[in-house]
């Protein structure tokens, strides 16, 4: 079964939050814990631009890869993606976009792939 998960930077502190998505009106939160025998669930109010879905898929160092992060294909001469998920024929589709021209790749290595950084919290690498 596919796992649900995602993050997003807090807007009390600016920090990374993993967790569940509550989304009410026009706000976001992440729930980081939830503990079905305890009625106290804690409920973080994120930046709605850094929300980002965890893509099910791993980098070569176990990393767990979301939406909004930079992938490296690690070889001679490393080449920089940015990960998106998008409305495709059928439903939402994982791509990987090279950042030098935007054009859609499927990314066959994720074995030789690192996350390198966000495109929050890195939007030098999108100057590429």
């Amino acid at each position: 079964m596919r796992e649900y998960r995602f993050r997003g930077k807090t807007k009390a502190t600016g920090e990374w939050v993993y967790g569940d998505l509550l989304h009410v009106d026009n706000r976001m939160c992440i729930i980081p814990n939830i503990n079905v025998d305890d009625i106290d669930v804690c409920t973080l109010e994120v930046d709605l631009e850094t929300v980002g879905q965890y893509i099910g898929l791993h980098d070569k160092s176990g990393k767990e890869i979301y939406e909004g992060d930079i992938v490296k294909l690690c070889d001679t001469n490393p080449i920089l993606f940015r990960v998106e998920i998008i409305l495709a024929r059928y439903g939402y589709k994982t791509v990987f976009k090279l950042l030098d021209d935007g054009t859609i790749a499927q990314c066959y290595f994720l074995d030789k792939c690192e996350v390198v950084g966000n495109i929050h919290d890195n939007p030098e690498l999108l100057m590429v």
